[in-house]
């Protein structure tokens, strides 16, 4: 459950400040919804880590939803990437050779992955009968 709560802070903080680093921060005229995904998976991701640290009796709870929502937000924006790039086309304005932000954004995902599975994991220990 530690590389959980460390993957929970690292994209916590890296991924509003990874896709402002990628778009700037004069996207936010441009299109931002796409800055406000980052933003909000950013914030609820900080939020069960805090919740974690303060232990708080939701804290468990609040990690399955972050890496969840997380995770749907990173199935589309890798999948939808991905698909563009090898079509040569652009989608929701990710340019298609944008290989490195692919390969980020599926590591991305694939870490979503590995730490939702482990968080329910940790949530169904903590309420099954005994």
């Amino acid at each position: 459950m530690k590389i959980v709560v460390f993957f929970t802070y690292l994209l916590g903080i890296g991924l509003p400040t990874l896709e402002t680093y990628r778009r700037g921060f004069d996207h936010w005229l441009v299109n931002s919804m796409t800055m406000a995904g980052d933003y909000l998976m950013g914030a609820l991701l900080l939020s069960a880590a805090l919740s974690l640290a303060l232990k708080k009796a939701y804290a468990s709870l609040l990690l399955v939803i972050a890496w969840a929502y997380v995770l749907g937000v990173m199935n589309a924006a890798f999948w939808g990437h991905l698909e563009g790039h090898l079509r040569g086309i652009t989608q929701c304005d990710n340019d298609p050779s944008e290989v490195n932000a692919i390969i980020i954004k599926g590591i991305m995902w694939l870490i979503a992955l590995i730490c939702l599975v482990i968080s329910a994991r940790g949530l169904h220990k903590q309420h099954r009968p005994s």
